[in-house]
């Protein structure tokens, strides 16, 4: 089978554009487990009220509360906006959830903020 140019373009695309929903993701987790969640700073939307049932909870239970919390969402979506946005968004969760499943358990770090120290700019 020859793969034409333009399905070699739509292929190239769709790998970009997966590529990019998982680089997303993956940032928006580590910003979460790195800066969020260490200082006790809570963010908007799904992510927000995720964040906000794991601190009522457990932390570690963060990533299963996004997935149930955007359930809701990917019904509405697929009904108002179409299957393809329902395919990116689930792959986006999945990947956003692994992905701070996987920070929290080896990627120990924590942003706790900077302080002046002598005039020098110190990690605390």
């Amino acid at each position: 089978m020859q793969i034409t140019n333009v399905q070699a373009k739509s292929v190239a695309h769709q790998f970009f554009l997966y590529f990019f929903i998982a680089l997303g993701a993956f940032l928006a987790a580590f910003a979460l487990q790195v800066f969020f969640i260490p200082n006790s700073l809570i963010d908007g939307g799904t992510v927000g009220l995720a964040m906000i049932f794991g601190k009522l909870t457990d932390p570690k239970y963060i990533p299963l509360y996004l997935v149930l919390i955007n359930l809701p969402f990917v019904y509405l979506a697929y009904r108002s906006i179409g299957r393809t946005f329902v395919i990116h968004m689930i792959y986006a969760v999945i990947v956003f959830a692994i992905a701070m499943v996987l920070i929290h358990e080896y990627l120990p770090w924590q942003f706790s903020g900077m302080r002046i120290l002598n005039g020098n700019l110190t990690m605390i």
